[in-house]
């Protein structure tokens, strides 16, 4: 009995000290004070090499500042200590998309669905990967889905939008620009699909107008800049377009 009561008060101080650890890599990493968060989270490591939440924010630090290979390998390791753990499943995919390595982000984001089959982030996510590969109506099917989650989110209503202006359904994307827009009015690019849909009808007054707004409420957006400068040259204002 003694020896059983010393056996769980060791665990309780082992389990004491990873935590103290884990937290203390928290709040480097909320501080992005990185190389001191990563020494955290590999002291937790070292007393539990299989510590999945020290693994996953590893993960995210390494996510945070572009090593995206390193990412992956600590959210794999995460997935190994438990294949259940769906936020590094997850987080794993968006390392993944940052390399370009899309069908292994799908991989991982549709092995999550039967976990959280009602996840609007995760058919979100889906969507932006077909994006990302020019699969506009994988891409759509996908932001739909998100939809039937979350029909109040106004970045999915823009991506919707941004699908309809790219396939000439510009009625489509008009509607969930408006939509996108009710949800949220501070969205700047919702403005710039809106001068987008304008000059593709030829309205350069209107479009013109619609880019200052976009610019008014994200100063400096080169894509806005860029957008507005070629609305210009349509409309025939050089000194404008400069």
């Amino acid at each position: 009995l003694v020896l059983f009561v010393l056996q769980l008060a060791g665990c309780d101080s082992t389990d004491r000290k990873k935590n103290a650890f884990l937290h203390k890599g928290n709040l480097a990493l909320e501080e992005k004070m990185y190389d001191q968060a990563v020494r955290y989270y590999e002291e937790a490591l070292r007393i539990d090499p299989l510590f999945t939440d020290a693994l996953h924010n590893l993960g995210i630090l390494y996510h945070e500042t572009g090593r995206y290979a390193n990412a992956i390998n600590a959210y794999t390791r995460a997935l190994k200590a438990d294949h259940r753990y769906t936020d590094a499943g997850f987080h794993r995919a968006l390392s993944y998309m940052e390399m370009e390595k899309y069908d292994s982000a799908l991989a991982d984001l549709k092995s999550i669905i039967p976990y959280k089959p009602d996840s609007a982030i995760i058919h979100f996510t889906i969507g932006l990967v077909y994006f990302d590969q020019h699969k506009l109506i994988k891409a759509r099917e996908a932001f739909n889905r998100a939809l039937e989650f979350d029909s109040t989110n106004a970045e999915i209503h823009l991506n919707m939008a941004t699908i309809g202006y790219l396939l000439d359904e510009y009625d489509v994307a008009h509607r969930h620009i408006e939509q996108g827009l009710g949800i949220d009015s501070t969205q700047a690019n919702a403005h710039n699909l809106l001068g987008l849909l304008s000059t593709a009808r030829g309205n350069y007054v209107e479009a013109h107008t619609q880019f200052n707004r976009a610019l008014s409420k994200d100063p400096g957006n080169a894509y806005f800049l860029n957008n507005r400068g070629y609305n210009s040259l349509m409309r025939n204002d050089l000194e404008s377009a400069r």
